[in-house]
């Protein structure tokens, strides 16, 4: 019977191959690269090979965490908790840790191989409601603090956005996949690539440009900044000028693309110039 060498066996060699297979999702939002992800995997390089530790399992206790956060950012004036240093920071606290969590169910399904139907479902719709939570509860913070109801109009439009937003990428995702027509329609479904020092430095500073796009998977760090500094206001205001905008084009832009999916290739190689079918096809 032959053996593994002896340094196969060694802490370090096994936290770097589960390090290796943990690191296969290539994110695309900017607290999730910086903040989240990182921590999703910290969180389960002892824990990965524990049995009972399921994704299904981390999506229940990332749902809990929030929704303890959300209820502890409920305004007083409505029936909530004082807003004391120890219940916001412990909100915030929550919020991003549940963040965290939410990564690590996917991470370690892809881990095992063993994403399910029912985990998927589970892990989008509950994120979907969990906005809806802290987007009534950061607004009413606002609103009665400004005796202004156009944050609670806001946090609706945003909503609004973040679910036509995603509901257009898993669409966009489904028929690419279903054509057989190469990668997934974002690159947030694309496995991360092998990368050195370089081309992780070159992979973070390029994702820096994110961090003006405060999409629903931002909203934990971005939400708890401005609760404890007071200044929920100023984050709708972002909302409203900045993200929802993006969110309205990046719909239209996969609308876009998925339009020139359904045209015949011959009507596509008719209203290009000459050498630019080629391109018009790549681009869709």
């Amino acid at each position: 019977m032959t053996h593994a060498p002896p340094h196969e066996h060694t802490a370090p060699s096994r936290y770097r191959a589960r390090l290796a297979r943990l690191r296969q999702k290539q994110e695309s939002s900017f607290v999730p690269i910086f903040l989240h992800r990182p921590m999703a995997i910290l969180l389960l390089l002892p824990i990965v090979e524990v049995k009972w530790v399921t994704p299904n399992r981390l999506t229940t206790a990332s749902v809990l965490m929030r929704v303890v956060a959300a209820a502890m950012l409920w305004p007083a004036a409505w029936g909530g908790l004082a807003d004391t240093p120890a219940v916001l920071w412990g909100a915030a606290v929550l919020w991003n840790l549940g963040g965290a969590v939410d990564a690590a169910d996917g991470a370690l399904a892809r881990y095992r191989g063993t994403s399910s139907a029912f985990g998927r479902f589970y892990d989008k719709v509950s994120d979907r409601l969990l906005t809806l939570c802290f987007m009534v509860a950061l607004s009413g913070r606002a609103m009665i603090a400004t005796g202004e109801v156009r944050y609670v109009y806001i946090a609706m439009v945003y909503v609004a956005m973040m679910s036509a937003s995603s509901v257009a990428k898993w669409i966009e995702i489904g028929i690419v996949a279903g054509r057989g027509d190469g990668d997934a329609g974002d690159p947030s479904e694309r496995s991360a690539p092998a990368r050195g020092l370089v081309g992780w430095l070159k992979y973070w500073l390029w994702s820096l440009r994110t961090v003006f796009i405060m999409t629903e998977m931002d909203l934990p760090l971005w939400g708890s900044i401005a609760v404890l500094t007071h200044r929920e206001t100023w984050l709708f205001h972002y909302l409203a000028v900045i993200t929802v905008p993006y969110a309205l084009i990046t719909v239209v832009l996969r609308a876009r693309r998925l339009y020139l999916l359904d045209r015949p290739p011959a009507a596509l190689e008719t209203r290009a110039p000459a050498g630019a079918s080629a391109r018009v096809e790549a681009s869709a």
